[in-house]
Parts: C-alpha cells; sequence; structure tokens
C-alpha cells in the first residue's frame, strides 16, 4: 500500500504540518480548517526514474532540530503497529494518514468534507489511538502487514522508538535498538540487567552487539554474492570461535528437568559431558607440547593436527549440550556420546543419529580446508584468576580455525555447517563467526549498512513464514540520516550505493524510501519535487516547511547547494577560519600605520587562505594598505623637514 500523506496535528515540535510523499502517485492532499483536498497532477518524474521496483523516494531534509527524526518516528508509530493479528496502541498518533485509497483520521479531528472524498473512491476510516483500533468490518488487521516496515539509523543515543521486532510489523535495525537487545540473540542469557557484583551472570550488552553485528556482516558477504560490487575489498579470511559458557548461556543451562521422568539418565549424561569438558581443558592434557611455564603462566607449542582435533572435540560436545538441552526427552547413550566426540566418521543406527552425523561430517569437512598455524601459545592459568577467565584462556589455545573463503567449495561447506547447525538447534547457535578485515571506516560503515538490511529481509521472511504471517506486497524503508560519519566522498556515491543495493536486495517487491538527511551530497541526487524541506521556527521552536531557494537540487553542484543560506547561515567557511579573516579585514581597514606583528598576521592569514577571491581581496587591501603607510610616512617626513626649514627661517630672522 502507497503512503501517500502524513498531517500531523501535534507531535513534539511538529504541529499542523501537512506532508505529501512521493509514492509513485499523481495525488497532492492539503488539510486545512477540516477540510482534506485532494488534486490531481501530472507525473512530471517516471516512476521507475530510480530502479524498477522502487516506486517512490522523499527526501526530509533540514538542520538539525528541524524535526527530522521526529518525523521518521511519527510514521514508525503510527504505520508499523499491527504483527500476528494484533495491534500496539500505547501511543496517540493525533493526525491523518493516506494509504491507498484509505484515509485514517484520528477521531478528534474534524473532516468536515468526508462524504465528498468517499463520492471519490476514498475510504474514511477513524480511530482512537492507532490505525483499526476501533475495527472496521472486513478491513482487518492483519491486512495492514501487507506494507513491511524497516527502520535504520547509524547514530548510538538515548533516543529508542519503542517498536519491537517480531511483535509489530517493522524491523528496527537502528543502532540504539540493536544495542539493546542483541544481547537476546545468539548470546542468550536470562539476567541482562543485573548489578555489577553479579555481571557475570548476565550479557555484557556491547559485547553481544559487537558479536551480532559481525554475524550480520559476515551472513551478507556469504550469502550475497552482489556485495562485491559495493564495496571495493570484499573480505574473505572468516573465523569460527567456539564460544565459552560465561559468552553464551546456553551451555549453562543443565539438561534434566526435575519434573521428568527421565531426570536419572540425563544427569547421568550432564555428568559424563561435564567430565569430558574437564578433560578438554585441562592444561595437563597438553603437558607433551609444553615449552616452559610456572604456576602463572605456560606456553605450549601445539601442532595443528592436535589442535584441530582439540577444535573438532570441544565444538561436537558444545554441540550435545545445546542439541539435548533443546531437546528433554531425548536420550543418548554413553557408547554413542563417547564415539560421537572423539571417533572418527562412524554411523549408526538410531533414528535421531543420522542429523547428527551430518554436522560431525561437514565438520570434518570444514577443518579440512581450514588454515591453521602452530606458534608458540602463552597461557596465563594462575591463581588469581577466577575460573572462567582460566578456562577461556586455555581455550583460546584451539577454539579459533580460520577459512579463507575464496577456496574451492570454502563458503558452500561453511554455509551449509551453519544452516544445518541451526536447523537442528532450533534457530541457535554455540559458536560464533566474523570476517577478518582492514576495511576503512568508511567501508566498514557500509558493510554495516548493508548486512542490516540483509538481516532485516531474513526477518521479514522469516515473519511472513510463521503461522500468522502475512506476505508483505511493498517495503517501506525508513533511513534516518543513513549517511552520518561517512566521508565525503563516501556521501557523494552514498544515495546511489543505497539505491542499488535496496532494489536488488528487494527485488521481489516494491519499495518505498523514506529519508532524513542534513547532507546536500544527498540533494544532488534527488529532484526537488521528492524533497520536503524542514526548518525551526525562530520564536517557537516548531518545524516548518521551508522554501528553498535554488530551482532545482537534481544534478546541482554540491558547493552551490551548500552555500545556500537553508544550510548554512554565514556562507562555507568554518566558524574559525571566518574569525581570522574578519580581524584581517578590520586591522587593514583601521587607521593610522600597521605594527611588525599585525603586518606578520595578516600575512600569515593571507598565505593560509584557500579560496582565491577571499585570498585575491585580502592583498589586494593589503597592498593599499601599505602603500598608503608608505605615503602617510613620507608626508610625514616631508612636514617634518617643511617644519625645520621653517624654524631655520624664523631664527635667522
Amino acid at each position: 500500500m502507497q503512503v501517500k500523506y502524513i498531517w500531523i496535528e501535534e507531535y513534539k515540535n511538529l504541529k499542523g504540518l501537512g506532508f505529501n510523499l512521493n509514492s509513485g502517485s499523481n495525488e497532492k492532499f492539503e488539510y486545512d480548517q477540516g477540510e482534506l483536498r485532494v488534486t490531481k497532477e501530472d507525473i512530471i518524474i517516471p516512476t521507475d526514474f530510480y530502479s524498477n521496483n522502487i516506486k517512490g523516494i522523499t527526501a526530509v531534509v533540514g538542520r538539525n532540530g528541524s524535526g527530522k527524526t521526529n518525523f521518521s518516528e511519527f510514521l514508525n508509530y503510527n504505520l508499523a503497529h499491527a504483527r500476528n493479528g494484533g495491534l500496539s496502541t500505547y501511543i496517540l498518533g493525533k493526525g491523518i494518514i493516506v494509504l491507498e485509497n484509505k484515509i485514517f483520521v484520528q477521531e478528534n479531528i474534524s473532516l468536515i468534507n468526508k462524504k465528498e472524498l468517499e463520492n471519490e473512491g476514498y475510504q474514511v476510516i477513524f480511530y482512537e489511538n492507532a490505525t483499526l483500533d476501533k475495527g472496521q468490518g472486513e478491513l482487518q488487521w492483519h491486512k495492514m502487514e501487507k506494507n513491511k516496515y524497516i527502520y535504520y539509523n547509524p547514530n548510538f543515543e538515548f533516543r529508542i522508538l519503542d517498536m519491537a521486532s517480531g511483535r509489530e510489523n517493522i524491523i528496527n535495525i537502528s543502532t540504539s535498538y540493536l544495542s539493546q537487545n542483541d544481547r537476546y540473540n545468539t548470546m542468550r542469557h536470562e539476567l541482562p540487567d543485573v548489578y555489577s557484583y553479579r555481571k557475570k551472570q548476565g550479557t555484557d550488552m556491547l559485547l553481544a552487539h559487537y558479536r551480532n553485528d559481525k554475524l550480520r556482516e559476515s551472513d551478507l558477504i556469504l550469502n550475497f554474492p552482489a556485495i562485491a560490487k559495493l564495496i571495493s575489498r570484499t573480505p574473505h579470511i572468516l573465523t569460527l570461535t567456539i564460544d565459552h559458557p560465561s559468552e553464551n548461556n546456553l551451555l549453562n543451562h543443565n539438561l534434566y528437568r526435575d519434573e521428568s521422568h527421565l531426570t536419572k539418565s540425563r544427569k547421568t549424561i550432564e555428568t559424563f559431558l561435564n567430565e569430558k569438558y574437564s578433560d578438554l581443558i585441562r592444561l595437563s592434557s597438553f603437558q607433551q607440547f609444553k615449552i616452559k611455564g610456572d604456576e602463572y603462566e605456560s606456553e605450549f607449542n601445539l601442532p595443528i593436527e592436535f589442535k584441530k582435533e582439540q577444535f573438532k572435540r570441544f565444538f561436537l560436545l558444545n554441540f550435545l549440550r545445546v542439541y539435548l538441552y533443546l531437546n528433554p526427552d531425548i536420550i543418548l547413550s554413553k557408547e554413542f556420546l563417547l564415539s560421537f566426540i572423539y571417533d572418527a566418521e562412524k554411523k549408526y543406527s538410531d533414528e535421531v543419529e543420522p542429523d547428527l552425523l551430518k554436522i560431525k561430517i561437514l565438520l570434518i569437512e570444514f577443518l579440512r580446508l581450514c588454515k591453521s598455524d602452530n606458534t608458540n601459545n602463552k597461557v596465563q592459568h594462575g591463581y588469581y584468576l577466577d575460573s572462567d577467565k582460566r578456562e577461556i584462556n586455555v581455550l583460546d589455545l584451539f577454539r579459533n580455525e580460520i577459512l579463507d573463503t575464496r577456496k574451492d567449495h570454502a563458503v558452500e561447506t561453511f554455509v551449509k555447517l551453519v544452516d544445518k547447525t541451526k536447523k537442528i538447534l532450533k534457530g541457535e547457535l554455540h559458536f560464533h563467526y566474523q570476517f577478518n578485515h582492514k576495511l576503512s571506516s568508511g567501508e566498514q560503515n557500509l558493510l554495516n549498512f548493508y548486512s542490516r538490511f540483509y538481516w532485516a529481509k531474513e526477518q521479514v521472511v522469516r515473519l511472513e513464514s510463521d503461522e500468522y504471517g502475512i506476505e508483505g506486497e511493498r517495503i517501506v524503508i525508513f533511513i534516518d540520516e543513513g549517511e552520518i560519519a561517512l566521508h565525503p566522498e563516501w556521501q557523494r556515491r552514498y544515495f546511489k550505493l543505497v539505491v542499488d543495493f535496496l532494489s536488488e536486495l528487494f527485488d521481489d517487491r516494491e519499495i518505498q524510501l523514506i529519508i532524513t538527511t542534513h547532507s546536500p551530497f544527498v540533494l544532488s541526487d534527488i529532484p526537488k519535487e521528492h524533497i520536503i524541506f524542514l526548518k525551526p521556527n525562530e520564536e517557537t521552536g516548531n518545524a516548518e516547511i521551508a522554501n528553498f531557494n535554488r530551482d532545482e537540487t537534481f544534478g546541482a553542484n554540491i558547493y552551490t547547494l551548500l552555500s545556500d543560506s537553508f544550510f548554512m547561515e554565514e556562507g562555507t567557511i568554518g566558524e574559525f577560519a571566518k574569525g581570522k579573516i574578519e580581524k584581517t579585514l578590520s586591522l587593514l581597514s583601521q587607521t593610522g600605520e600597521l605594527s611588525v606583528n599585525d603586518i606578520n598576521f595578516i600575512d600569515t592569514i593571507i598565505n593560509a587562505v584557500g579560496e582565491p577571491l577571499i585570498k585575491m581581496q585580502l592583498e589586494k587591501l593589503r597592498t593599499e594598505k601599505l602603500e598608503e603607510s608608505i605615503i602617510q610616512r613620507m608626508q610625514k617626513r616631508i612636514d617634518e623637514l617643511e617644519a625645520n626649514q621653517n624654524k631655520r627661517s624664523d631664527d635667522q630672522d
């Protein structure tokens, strides 16, 4: 459904403002004094102007404090609140929203031409807090889910939209949201908010966010080959790391339940796995490879094959712990557990075991492709470390394996291993992985942007396929100042990269893109007809729609756009440099002669100025000032000589 028009009665600094959004429609709306007027205009710019499936792009532009992010919040709260047959109504959306031919009006807002709009083919629907919260017969909540929403903001701030993916029809991939919620993905801990003395029982928020961002980046690189066209250097060195129980709470749970009739057998399995865990982590088992050490630190030279074997055993042991925890009714014999962890490939007759054997076969193939080294490794294991830290230090000897994804079948094998593990472990993992790279900060920001949207699409597909899922027709994407922190050259290229990537990623559905920005780099890629200019009212602080002085924005020179008073009230020179130039002008315009220090200051500034016109004008003023000083000194000397001559004449008389 096309999002055509939004009128906001009041939301923060947005009061009585209407926004016509470029949705591919030729309708223009205006709400004034209780009447919603609709006019039809010729579409000057074709609907496939940006790409075949991007049907509309609207840019909301303005300086800081103009209300751009408030606009995004209002849209998100009032459009993306339907999920699984339910409706979120925790915020009052006071306004008018036009979707396709449906006009949603908050019930306290007057609409005097309702019948006229209905005669023109529009369906007028009143709501209390959120669209459809009063029920409208055949128009059900779930039909609102035909629009899928994605919200992206790269800033890390305390301003977090309270919208949880899975509860509402939106995938929130903003940094602020993910940094709070990534601890519930992959690294699952039961005590996310704990006091410092219980910290080890909870999840480290930033570590969880970092690892999940790296997982998202890795999944993009592994599964979306087109990414090679969008970043200059595609990373190819992948590291898989086995989790420690302090990092992944799935490894902490007991395998038995007190109420289960299987408790005794499960306790036996628990004891067995704990014993094998201790065997693998015990430093004394590496004694034959010990080079030197004392009670606090040891150095080992572990052969490659030994490291790989340890990695395989620990991987399979942790896999079993999670598998058995997630499947409480399954009992495996000690013989199977022992052979599964320690033996080479072997076939079993149990109906459960063949699926597990596929994990083992894929793991062995993965290790065959991995590159290891046998460099010396120092391990701190003194008594001043807590048990978790000592175990992690030992685990670091062999828990990392490195894969060069350029090898034949490397990507295919690894993806199969991950997918098979997720399938058996019900979407969970007992390890994490990431690509090692030396990308610039700009390339890293872009890679992160791409990976989050790739992950968002996966979530959309997953939600569509669940029991209550509704297949979407249109993706409405909000990008809130997405170009922030990018180098100017990346900002110049940013819009095209976004359009190319999103149109290919969502090639199976229509896209409507709504972006906020304060960058003239973005403006030069968008026709003026698709831009809304906001500015804060100097007296009230409320936002208002502004006029832009330029005739056109598309293809305009970036410096010309930047010099417009809409962006820069005082021109395009830095404030510090401006102060120095103003001081230079003041010195050159004052009466009287310049001191040596003043002349040195003026010369320093003139030599440093990079703008040719300013430099030329300053040089001209300097020359005139110095010539004036020379004339003044000469005139003074003439005056002095004349005075002396007159004095001599008087003395002779």
